[in-house]
């Protein structure tokens, strides 16, 4: 079972874990990708949080890349692989964006406990929130530093940052993405020309929709067969 301290947890930890665990089975499934022809090289995480989902992925993928913006919650998931002893997946503390090397506010995220963190965002802010400065990496220098010409699973979760990361990007050398669709702040979120129908437009060129909701979706290359 996946923990948190190097010491005894916590029943409130535990569960926190065991909940997380659970949600990601179920949000982001992998086994039935591998089952049908997904190779399990590369996986990328674009917004790790404390890095569930990451140490999961770390035992069906080679390698994964994970990533997230808010320096309070890549040193939590540092700290989270280390104990669970995951050695072939990397925490980067950088924000996807359209484009590398620029500086963004990030919310600084509310930690509910020791395993949590929540409104973490480059997008979304308030005058009256604490800041923390990330730098920004692209699509594609994300391939350049994982040394892959192909991401196998991409998993994305990144608050509203999602549109600035996935649209006007080739997406075509790419497996799989499941992810969550959030709010836009300069778009509305629904009808035809708001930013969900936007952004799902962009990854049905390339991509089938085996499954989505109002703000999640699962998607397999139109190259690979459905699971």
């Amino acid at each position: 079972m996946l923990t948190f301290s190097d010491q005894s947890d916590s029943e409130s930890i535990k569960k926190t874990i065991e909940f997380l665990h659970k949600e990601v089975l179920a949000s982001y499934p992998i086994t039935p990708f591998l089952n049908k022809g997904v190779k399990n090289k590369t996986c990328v995480d674009l917004g790790s949080n404390i890095g569930v989902f990451t140490a999961y992925a770390a035992t069906h993928f080679e390698k994964v890349l994970a990533f997230e913006a808010s320096e309070t919650t890549f040193a939590l998931s540092n700290r989270f692989l280390k104990v669970n002893n995951v050695s072939n997946a990397k925490v980067y503390n950088l924000a996807a964006w359209s484009k590398s090397d620029e500086t963004l506010k990030v919310v600084k995220p509310s930690l509910a406990s020791t395993t949590e963190s929540t409104g973490a965002s480059v997008v979304y802010q308030a005058k009256d929130e604490e800041f923390e400065l990330v730098k920004t990496i692209s699509l594609a220098d994300i391939f350049k530093l994982a040394n892959v010409d192909y991401i196998d699973y991409l998993k994305i979760d990144i608050e509203g940052a999602e549109y600035e990361t996935l649209l006007n990007h080739d997406l075509s050398n790419i497996g799989v993405i499941v992810g969550e669709i959030h709010s836009h702040p300069t778009m509305p979120f629904d009808g035809e020309d708001g930013s969900r129908n936007l952004l799902m437009n962009h990854v049905k060129k390339k991509f089938d929709i085996l499954w989505e909701a109002p703000n999640n979706f699962i998607s397999i290359s139109k190259e690979i067969k459905k699971p």
